[in-house]
């Protein structure tokens, strides 16, 4: 994550990029983790959080979608002054291509009403 100042927030680069739990088993199939717990928190699939919460999840997806080549090029930097990180397993080729995968799952930038359909 980026905060408004350009500060690199670390959430998880190693989930992120190369290092998620059984990576080649694929038993992490979702493409983003979203717990009953946090359905809770939120007050239900009803509530008036849950609804904010989908709408910034859509507004934030689009933002990603965005800015993926700069994303993606501070990827590139990021392996290139610490390429021996475990985050970067596998090669950088591979990981930016699945990052992409990621970023554009449809193979392309979505409309924002495929987006809607896809978070929701």
């Amino acid at each position: 994550m980026i905060d408004n100042e350009g500060h690199v927030i670390h959430i998880d680069f190693g989930f992120l990029l190369s290092n998620a739990p059984g990576k080649g088993l694929r038993f992490e199939k979702a493409p983003f983790k979203f717990t009953t717990e946090y359905m809770e928190i939120l007050g239900g699939p009803q509530s008036k959080s849950f609804k904010i919460f989908g709408k910034l999840m859509r507004q934030g997806f689009t933002a990603i979608q965005k800015n993926a080549d700069q994303i993606i090029v501070l990827v590139e930097m990021m392996a290139m002054g610490q390429g021996d990180l475990p985050c970067f397993e596998g090669g950088l080729d591979q990981i930016v291509k699945d990052l992409k995968t990621r970023i554009f799952p449809t193979g392309r930038v979505m409309t924002k009403q495929r987006c809607k359909e896809y978070i929701d």
